[in-house]
């Protein structure tokens, strides 16, 4: 069943709050270097035309803001995770 642009929003905001309890339950500690391996593989599940729900959306958000932290601007890394949201 389709949501309405106000119940995906409503969706994702109660995912959010979710996920960020998550922190709490499991903290999970990853290298810098495997962090960034995992960001190179969602931009290749988040470019699937389908995987558009709240899910997504968070973790564009995430990946967005751990290549930020990661990758220096100008950076080889930088350019990779450009790259790789545009599908190359």
């Amino acid at each position: 069943m389709r949501l309405t642009p106000a119940e995906e929003q409503a969706l994702f905001e109660r995912f959010t709050v979710e996920l960020r309890d998550l922190d709490s339950k499991a903290p999970i500690q990853l290298s810098a270097s495997v962090a960034w391996l995992v960001i190179c593989q969602l931009n290749l599940a988040l470019r699937h035309p389908q995987n558009t729900g709240p899910s997504a959306k968070a973790v564009r958000n995430l990946a967005d803001d751990i290549a930020a932290l990661l990758a220096q601007p100008g950076s080889a890394m930088e350019e990779v995770y450009k790259r790789g949201q545009r599908g190359e």
